[in-house]
């Protein structure tokens, strides 16, 4: 049995070889194959090894090329089954229908597939049983007109100790003439044959899968939502729009109708009131005023030298010891209200005439500064600094005369005035959110400091996180 199927793989392999070799093997869908086959019927089903050994048999088949990823194949198998303990215990007659799916190119001349189907197995002496074969393989094109190859198949079988595994090793021969990539059907003459065509009744380019592209930008039409104007593939086709022509399009562009600089996210350079901050980030573009209260002036109602935001009286002049508030002693602590730094508020002179905060309350403080959170390069505030912040504001109504100093620190990442610019926003929107909670504008002291106070190395992701913060510091303590 064994040198009879080895006879006839060589026989047949000879027969098949051509000199030829053809391109497009999807032409000719008919082809017959053979293969000598490697029986086990003992791991499978638990036997003993050293008893049952492997068996051998011969496949015969036809198959047929559905399309170029699919073949249907029906394959007849004989082969002696040793099971039982006994070798060369029963011959075995099946036939199958299976299926094959491949991935397929007409320049590849290696074909891997996998295989699935079922079939019925004759048993001498014995009932037939049904069997479920599932199994890999690939081909190699040896010639024009045959393939070799090799396949593995596990066979499920609904008897009980019929289970088996069978390798193959065998050619298979195509029935008719090939016909060589240039010579295949082309329905709308692009070069692409219409078994490898994507839109084979319109002609495009090889590249597309010969599919049009009127714009030639490398876009098929039916993707392309600009088909007659080339436009880059991340664009879907489109062409960026730029209208003020500073190279930035409009949908990155923050001034798309005046031309600036990238660094300025498109916006011109400019500053009417020379107060040193772009007209784009100033609150008074025409009227100069400090950074940190966005360019625009500070008001001083009652004329005693301190801006109204920092004075205590804004209607009453005071020396600035006393915030601008006149002198006396308001909360009785024996500490004149020009020295005392919380006036309405009895305290020692060791806190300044303020009440001491206990441990607790000065522990949050500084968690709060580690834990205000807002979105990467923004000012927005996350969910999550909310609670924190309404701490923050607690402590505040237990003492109404705490001012506090809520300072924006940012890492070095960027553009120094824009890092300034940053850091003063993020206080501003603790201040706003404080603000909104009751927190009068006249205790809270808004500062930007940038990046000058670094608490870590701005080298490493951690140190710049620990540069990223916003401090709050009680007047007083």
């Amino acid at each position: 049995m064994r040198k009879l199927s080895v006879l006839l793989l060589i026989g047949f392999m000879f027969l098949s070889i051509s000199f030829s070799y053809a391109q497009d093997l999807t032409t000719m869908p008919h082809r017959m194959h053979f293969r000598v086959l490697f029986v086990d019927y003992a791991a499978p089903n638990g036997f003993s090894t050293d008893s049952v050994g492997w068996t051998n048999g011969i496949e015969f088949g036809y198959s047929n090329l559905i399309n170029k990823n699919f073949t249907f194949s029906i394959p007849v198998k004989y082969n002696l089954a040793n099971f039982d303990g006994k070798s060369n215990a029963t011959n075995m007659l099946s036939i199958d229908a299976v299926g094959r799916i491949q991935p397929y190119s007409p320049d590849s001349k290696l074909i891997p597939y996998v295989l699935f189907g079922g079939g019925l197995a004759l048993e001498k002496d014995a009932d037939p049983n049904i069997q479920f074969p599932v199994g890999i393989g690939t081909q190699f094109r040896l010639a024009a007109h045959s393939l070799i190859g090799l396949q593995a198949e596990y066979r499920f079988s609904q008897k009980e100790n019929r289970n088996n595994l069978q390798l193959g090793i065998g050619a298979t021969f195509i029935l008719g003439k090939v016909v060589e990539e240039s010579e295949a059907e082309d329905f709308d003459g692009d070069g692409v044959p219409d078994s490898l065509d994507a839109c084979p009744d319109q002609a495009g380019p090889k590249v597309l899968g010969g599919c049009p592209d009127r714009d030639m930008d490398g876009v098929k039409d039916s993707d392309d939502e600009c088909p007659d104007t080339p436009g880059p593939v991340e664009n879907k086709g489109c062409p960026d729009i730029d209208r003020d022509g500073d190279g930035i399009v409009n949908e990155l562009d923050a001034c798309p109708d005046q031309a600036g600089p990238p660094e300025n996210n498109g916006c011109p350079n400019g500053d009417r009131d020379g107060d040193g901050l772009l007209d784009l980030n100033d609150d008074c573009p025409d009227q100069a005023g400090p950074i940190d209260n966005r360019g625009c002036p500070l008001s001083d109602r009652d004329g005693d030298g301190i801006v109204d935001s920092k004075d205590k009286c804004p209607d009453e002049k005071g020396p600035l010891e006393l915030l601008g508030c006149p002198d006396g002693d308001f909360d009785g602590d024996g500490i004149p209200n020009s020295k005392d730094l919380c006036p309405n508020m009895a305290g020692t002179a060791k806190t300044g005439g303020c009440p001491e905060m206990n441990k607790e309350e000065k522990e949050m403080l500084e968690y709060a500064g580690d834990n205000v959170e807002f979105q990467f390069g923004k000012s927005t505030l996350l969910a999550e600094s909310y609670n924190v912040l309404d701490q923050v504001i607690d402590l505040l109504k237990r003492y109404p005369d705490f001012q506090i100093e809520i300072t924006g620190h940012t890492d070095d990442i960027g553009r120094k005035q824009n890092n300034m610019i940053l850091s003063i926003d993020r206080a501003q929107a603790c201040a706003d959110y404080m603000r909104a909670k009751g927190i009068a504008d006249g205790r809270m002291t808004i500062i930007g400091k940038g990046e000058l106070n670094p608490l870590g190395t701005n080298k490493t992701d951690d140190g710049r996180r620990k540069n990223r913060r916003v401090e709050f510091k009680v007047i007083g303590q």
